[in-house]
């Protein structure tokens, strides 16, 4: 009965290290992703300033026109780069975090 237990014992705290592990790879994944985030956010603020700074100082309808489509072209292909550069480490940390569970079911 007692060899049951400890087996039992050393069973749970192998489930419990893996989850542990798997936790810890999430939260570094998370952090990963926040700090994308907050690169994409300030490069955001920078690139609107600049944008304002170019369109207020427009000579003629025309070069304000431009300005805008190019702002708006622009901000358009770095949404999706950066939508695609999140997605990319969303499935990143799902292979990742995935590895210790299925170390753990061999």
């Amino acid at each position: 009965m007692l060899g049951n237990l400890e087996e039992m014992q050393k069973a749970g705290k192998m489930q419990l290290d893996t989850v542990n592990h798997s936790a810890l790879l999430m939260l570094k994944g998370a952090q990963k992703m926040t700090a994308e985030a907050a690169e994409q956010a300030r490069d955001s603020v920078e690139r609107c300033s600049s944008y304002f700074e170019r369109i207020v100082g427009a000579k003629s309808p025309d070069e304000a026109m431009r300005i805008q489509s190019e702002f708006a072209t622009a901000s358009w292909e770095r949404f999706f780069a950066g939508a695609n550069k999140i997605a990319d480490t969303c499935a990143g940390l799902a292979r990742e975090v995935s590895v210790p569970m299925k170390e753990a079911a061999n």
